[in-house]
């Protein structure tokens, strides 16, 4: 693998990290701007319109080009390339149409628009969609370029719910939990079998097409087939919600993968890591405390919780936190990621 230190021992502790084991030392993940450009930036891309900039094959491969030029891979990081469009791709065949910001932090997210869930047309996995077919050109000549030079990670599922919350409305999706579940949960099983054959679809796909496992945008590469369950909107519903509308579909999604990490995001989720752990296919959980909150060796309890429960663990670091992580956390199942790279232009 073209500027990864040495892939061939990094996949050997990825495959142990899953197994919640270790080889000679943790998983450690680490990106950082180079001083020198490997080669001139290709000019413009910060200037593609965001829409153009996630269904447009040639900007996304020169943005890759950027990344590569300005990006030192350091530890067990290898070059990634995403695909998709983030938060709105399930949305997309459930009737939301995404909309696009642009800038250096490109988003896209979905306007409320759901007034009733059994009024909606049923959720669909289209793969003569469009925007869908327009992500499967960005992914070929992501694919193509990429060949030996860096993995392309299976594009970003949100889950069904989170979703759902965005087509709805936070506000109005909570009420219609406490209300009349009974819509929201026939939906979200729809949303959620639209899902599972999305993942699907991509693994099998990436396989006829000779990738290197799956790998996924915060960087779990797996030789099986790997992925990210996450629900977001769990951080504003108490556990007697959570097993009312979230716990069905992770169990769902985590049961279709050879091995899953949880996204836990936030504090508002730490009332559900009991719940999580009891779910037999969430293998490893990542936790992100959030903008504005304190570092990772701050959430000592936390993470000793979860490797007492067995679970390996993703946890973000900056390299003055390593003696404090290191004084409490044990190296079996460890993955420590630490991203100091700046933006390529």
């Amino acid at each position: 693998m073209e500027f990864a230190q040495d892939w061939a021992a990094s996949r050997a502790r990825y495959e142990a990290w899953w197994r919640n084991d270790v080889l000679d030392r943790p998983v450690v993940v680490m990106e950082s701007r180079r001083e020198k450009l490997r080669w001139p930036l290709k000019p413009g891309v910060e200037a593609v319109a965001p829409e153009r900039f996630y269904f447009d094959a040639q900007a996304r491969v020169d943005d890759m080009e950027n990344v590569l030029a300005a990006t030192d891979y350091l530890g067990d990081a290898a070059p990634l390339a995403r695909r998709g469009i983030n938060t709105g791709y399930l949305g997309l065949f459930a009737g939301a149409a995404p909309l696009f910001a642009g800038g250096k932090k490109r988003t896209v997210w979905v306007e409320p628009f759901v007034q009733d869930w059994d009024a909606l047309p049923r959720p669909r996995f289209d793969t003569e969609a469009p925007a869908f077919k327009a992500i499967l050109e960005v992914s070929d000549a992501l694919v193509e370029r990429g060949r030996g030079r860096y993995l392309v990670a299976i594009p970003d599922h949100l889950d069904a719910v989170t979703t759902m919350s965005q087509m709805r409305g936070v506000e109005a999706m909570m009420l219609d939990i406490m209300d009349n579940p009974g819509p929201v949960c026939r939906f979200r099983d729809e949303l959620t079998a639209v899902w599972t054959q999305s993942r699907a679809f991509w693994f099998e796909r990436d396989q006829r097409q000779g990738l290197d496992g799956s790998s996924t945008y915060p960087f779990t590469w797996s030789s099986r087939c790997g992925g990210v369950t996450q629900c977001d909107f769990s951080s504003m519903i108490s556990p007697a919600m959570f097993d009312l509308v979230t716990r069905p579909e992770l169990e769902a999604e985590a049961s279709r993968l050879d091995c899953a990490m949880y996204h836990l995001d936030g504090p508002g989720e730490l009332a559900h890591v009991d719940a999580l752990c009891r779910i037999p296919g969430i293998t490893a959980i990542q936790w992100v405390p959030g903008a504005g909150r304190p570092r990772a060796f701050a959430w000592r309890d936390l993470l000793t919780t979860l490797q007492d429960r067995g679970k390996p663990i993703q946890v973000y670091f900056a390299p003055q936190d390593l003696d404090d992580l290191f004084a409490f956390l044990r190296p079996q199942g460890l993955m420590l990621y630490c991203l100091v790279r700046c933006d390529a232009a």
